[in-house]
């Protein structure tokens, strides 16, 4: 089945968001934390690939472009992983327009759930700096997806969490597997570059 898809999130009760591309903006999170790992292990950071060092898994890009011995993969992921997590007190921001929308969804009734790659403490953290933890009834960290994205199995843990009913729940990403885990699911998706 495919879900029906629509333009925006009005008039569904349920609405899921993948965190990093419909709420928070982590771009100099990650900034710092590659930059900072990738000049400790003697890496060539370049800024212009922020975006694929992001979608990379770490085993990956550790092999890609660590020369040599992989015997310090772990610590390459220590420092990555603090350094995020450091950065994001300050320097997460929420995208433009996020805090107003969501505060529209909630006064017309919307229970709200979020999913992310991300630990569940990390998204809490930002969102309750921003004074909005306590709009979400779900909230999906990576140490929760035993099967990630664009696999349902995340989708279908917040639904439950958000007491969802699948034809009036809509999931709102810029991911292409978030449309792909939407659509397995069987609930609708919308984003900033979905056809609806």
């Amino acid at each position: 089945m495919v879900a029906r898809q629509r333009a925006d999130t009005m008039g569904y009760r349920y609405v899921l968001f993948d965190f990093e591309s419909s709420i928070a903006d982590l771009t100099e999170c990650h900034r710092a934390a590659f930059s900072k790992s990738f000049k400790e292990f003697g890496m060539e950071y370049d800024n212009s690939r922020l975006e694929e060092y992001i979608r990379t898994p770490l085993e990956v890009l550790f092999e890609k472009y660590q020369k040599g011995c992989t015997c310090r993969f772990r610590d390459f992921v220590i420092i990555t992983v603090a350094e995020f997590d450091s950065c994001l007190e300050g320097r997460a921001a929420i995208r433009e327009g996020v805090v107003e929308r969501l505060h529209g969804l909630k006064d017309s009734g919307a229970v709200l759930g979020t999913i992310s790659e991300c630990s569940e403490d990390q998204v809490r953290r930002v969102l309750s700096r921003h004074g909005i933890a306590d709009m979400f009834s779900s909230v999906v960290g990576i140490e929760r997806m035993a099967i990630r994205r664009p696999e349902a199995y995340p989708v279908n843990i917040a639904l439950k969490e958000m007491g969802a009913i699948r034809e009036d729940a809509v999931f709102v990403s810029g991911e292409e597997r978030d449309w792909i885990a939407a659509t397995k699911a069987g609930i609708s998706s919308t984003g900033p570059e979905r056809s609806p």
